[in-house]
């Protein structure tokens, strides 16, 4: 496996060799049968008739020979993983509201290229490279110094349209808050950029 970090942390890269794409493929059986598992555990624990029904449903199709008479299924998965690998982080970890795919490729091949980012933070660095000005939005290029420099300076903010229904205090009582996200933010992406030699 090969990482290629790149100035953008949530755009790096992870390479896969074919033992990468083997272990890929195992994982992915083992996260199968685990969810047959936990649902098991969920019904065993269950009263009602009508939800032991459908876990057991859930268990009676749950066969992890399919793989085997399918490769086509799990080649497709492993696939759409790994293109995702290659791809950058948008959902839960960056304040998207949705399940990020390249976290669950990352988790099933037990790495985390964000190690240590919490999902606020990775949003103030997201927006680094983020022209919000064109709808969709588009990329912006950024060296490290020019990220640097815009996490090292306390944004200015004015209370808009998604506010109000605030007063402007209540508006003004998060802002000590997000100034600490971006601080965070800053020094994440400080020994991120040191760490890598970027």
């Amino acid at each position: 496996m090969k990482i290629e970090y790149t100035i953008n942390p949530l755009e790096t890269r992870v390479l896969l060799d074919d033992a990468d794409r083997k272990y890929l493929r195992l994982a992915i059986r083992l996260e199968a049968a685990l969810d047959a598992i936990s649902y098991r555990d969920i019904r065993d624990k269950k009263t009602s008739p009508e939800d032991v029904e459908r876990y057991t449903g859930y268990l009676k199709h749950y066969d992890d020979k399919a793989y085997d008479e399918h490769p086509e299924k799990l080649d497709a998965e492993v696939a759409d993983y790994e293109a995702e690998l290659q791809s950058g982080h948008l959902g839960d970890c960056v304040c998207f509201a949705c399940t990020c795919a390249k976290c669950m490729a990352e988790s099933l091949l037990g790495i985390d290229t964000i190690a240590g980012l919490g999902k606020h933070e990775a949003h103030n660095i997201e927006m680094c490279f983020t022209d919000t000005s064109t709808r969709p939005w588009s990329r912006l290029d950024k060296t490290a110094a020019e990220v640097i420099d815009i996490l090292s300076t306390p944004m200015k903010r004015e209370k808009n349209e998604h506010w109000k229904n605030y007063s402007q205090e209540e508006y003004e009582s998060h802002i000590p808050r997000w100034e600490a996200e971006r601080e965070r933010a800053l020094a994440w992406y400080k020994h991120y950029v040191q760490e890598r030699n970027l």
